[in-house]
């Protein structure tokens, strides 16, 4: 659950592979959900940056939208 009268509208967000033996990081991002929560959907790819921005581990998509209950 989110909040959304919150001045933080950010999602984080962590990528894993998951092993039968462990699990590996694969990247991590957050999403702005600022105009999510103006009614204005999302749909966007973030990408997943290496360890000191060398390269990518490639992306991930990523769709948002707020519906008020």
């Amino acid at each position: 659950m989110l909040n959304s009268g919150s001045p933080k509208h950010k999602l984080y967000f962590k990528v894993i592979d998951k092993d039968i033996t462990d699990s590996d990081k694969i990247g991590s991002g957050h999403l702005d959900l600022t105009n999510v929560f103006k009614g204005q959907a999302v749909d966007t790819w973030a990408k997943l940056p290496a360890k000191l921005g060398l390269s990518s581990h490639g992306e991930v998509h990523l769709v948002a939208e707020f519906v008020a209950q």
